[in-house]
């Protein structure tokens, strides 16, 4: 996966509970609006990530391709169940990522014709991934992903944050940081879109 989403999540839709059921052991949350922040046991450090990049082609072909919290194929995510209505704040959605289950709930959702918010937080107390030289703990774990107009509906800015705790914070921050650059690049490649740098490409006026 894009190791991004290490951070996705678990809770148990009706029809998984009719399979092996994953054990939750969820950290303490406070209102979705005041979900935008972590809070980090002792042996933990806080970390936080963020990922922005600009594109050559329309929003609408981004927001269409990620706008639904339950398919997060393109985020690198395998999900196999969901609780709840798409892209209702509250739902819930259950994955693994590096074969290690997670359950991620949705927290906030904005939607329009040229912007798309979504907003989630991890259900798993913590996530221990097998990752080389040595796995890495997160959790709890609060992430933001924007897709927004930009250059008078030509192109498209991205923008995503990730507030985590972890038990190795270079390593974690450099996951987190590979993983989205690699799921951006896939999913811009499949869209047909380049990435630019500055302001809005010139158009000929001619």
């Amino acid at each position: 996966m894009a190791i991004i989403s290490f951070l996705t999540l678990i809770a148990l839709a009706t029809l998984a509970r009719s399979q092996s059921q994953i054990p939750i052991n969820p950290p303490t949350l406070t209102l979705p609006s005041d979900v935008v922040d972590v809070e980090c046991r002792p042996e933990f450090y806080p970390g936080f990530q963020t990922t922005s990049s600009q594109y050559d082609i329309p929003a609408t072909a981004f927001i269409e391709a990620t706008k639904s919290f339950f398919n997060s194929t393109w985020y690198g995510e395998d999900i196999y169940a969901t609780e709840g209505t798409d892209n209702s704040p509250g739902s819930i959605r259950f994955g693994k990522v590096l074969g290690v289950p997670f359950a991620e709930r949705l927290v906030g959702y904005f939607h329009r014709p040229h912007k798309l918010d979504i907003q989630f937080v991890l259900l798993n107390a913590s996530l221990t991934l097998p990752v080389s030289p040595k796995p890495i703990t997160v959790g709890p774990v609060y992430e933001e992903l924007i897709f927004s107009s930009i250059c008078a509906e030509t192109g498209t800015y991205v923008h995503m944050t990730v507030n985590y705790c972890t038990d190795r914070p270079v390593a974690a921050y450099d996951a987190y940081l590979n993983a989205r650059n690699d799921v951006l690049v896939a999913l811009a490649s499949k869209l047909g879109a380049k990435r630019f740098e500055g302001s809005c490409p010139l158009v000929s006026k001619t």
